[in-house]
This record gives C-alpha cells, structure tokens and sequence, in this order.
C-alpha cells in the first residue's frame, strides 16, 4: 500500500463490480476510468464502482488504471481476484471464516474504516467476492442467521374436533430448492425488468453488454469467438 490512507471496503453490489470488470476486459483499457466508461448506470452506482476500484487498488487518485487493473483485465480469473480479496480484506480473512459470525466480520470492517450505516451492504460485498473465489465461509456467515439446527419451531396442523396437533419439523414437507445459480447470472436476472414494464434499447444494449462476458466466464466458453 501506498503512503496515502487507505481506501474504506466497497458496499456496493459485488456481481456488478466483477460484470463491469469483465465488460472493461473486452477493449482496450482507457486512459482514465471516467463516468463514461460506466455506462448508463445511476449516480450511485458509479460511485459505488469507483469504491470498489480504489479499495482493490486498481485505481489511482487520479483514477488512471493501475499495473493491477492491467493485469486483471488482461486475464480476469478466479486466482486474480481471490488474491486481490486476500490482500486487501486482511482484517477480515484473519478470522476464522468457517465459524465466524457476522457481527465478527462487521467489527473487522470497522476497523477498516466501514461506517455503520454501511456495514450490511460491505459485509455482502465480501461474502458475495469470497463466494465467487471460492474462499470457504461458514454456514451461519453466508446466510447471516445461525444454522437451521438453532431455529427450527414446532408447527401446529388442525385436527378433527376444531383441535391443533403439534408437527415435528421432520414431517413438514419443505419446498424444493431452486437451482443454485452464480451470483453474477443472479445479478443478471435481477436487473431484468418485469413482464409489461418497458425497457429503454439503451440499457437493454448496456445488459447484453454485461451478459455476453459475464455468461462466457461462468460457463467457461470462449467469447468473443473466433
């Protein structure tokens, strides 16, 4: 690091972090990162990705690309950004991740300089990142409750005569889980507009944009093809 102080732990969306760095990978990188480069995201979020920029050091104050942007956008992988998450998030990885519990890791990012009113969304940028590298994290931190074990209540079913019979939770019969999908296509499908509401071409040409990389990377097919 620098002599300057370090930069405070993102709180945006994390998918949106790594789509946007797999849609800089696809041309060459600019001289300067800059609101164009964005697209037609809000205000916010553009904010929100200069965070994410300056904390992984991939940025600089004048928000030139750095050797590091360089590298990653010359190869996005897994390794590179799993090495990134592992430098910077120091505090936070010196935990023992695999039992940690979330208020552990909101004190880390405190100390890194998170403020309150932030430390839910900069907790799942983390948990969001370290899934996506494969960075091995504890039941009770990934859902943010402890585990199912701790929380199961006895339900109640009517009977004949208006009575109610407690039901063992091992006699519920419990929804099938959905596919799990990779965060980065889960972020796709959210930004997607709902039936009968309207979309603008330019934002729908912006989310193809994001979708053509983001869908190569994780389902590891060569794009643009030759």
């Amino acid at each position: 690091m620098s002599g300057r102080k370090a930069a405070k732990p993102p709180y945006g969306a994390y998918k949106a972090f790594w789509s946007f760095i797999l849609a800089l990978s696809e041309h060459p990188l600019p001289q300067y990162i800059e609101d164009s480069a964005m697209g037609n995201r809000s205000g916010t979020s553009k904010s929100e990705l200069y965070a994410a920029l300056r904390f992984f050091e991939l940025i600089d104050s004048e928000r030139c690309p750095t050797a590091k942007l360089r590298s990653l956008c010359e190869n996005p992988t897994t390794d590179k950004m799993r090495d990134l998450i592992q430098l910077h998030y120091r505090p936070v990885l010196d935990l023992r991740l695999e039992t940690a519990t979330p208020s552990q890791v909101d004190v880390a990012l405190q100390s890194m300089g998170t403020t309150k009113g932030t430390i839910p969304k900069a907790r799942a940028f983390f948990i969001h990142g370290a899934q996506d590298v494969d960075i091995p994290l504890g039941r009770s931190l990934v859902s943010g409750r402890p585990p199912a074990a701790t929380r199961r209540r006895r339900g109640v079913r009517s009977v004949r005569g208006g009575g109610r019979e407690e039901i063992s939770p091992r006699m519920r019969v419990m929804p099938a889980r959905e596919k799990a999908l990779h965060p980065l296509i889960e972020g796709l499908i959210e930004d997607l507009p709902s039936e009968g509401n309207t979309w603008e071409a330019s934002r729908a040409s912006q989310w193809l944009d994001l979708a053509r990389p983001a869908l190569a990377y994780v389902y590891k097919f060569e794009y643009p093809p030759r």
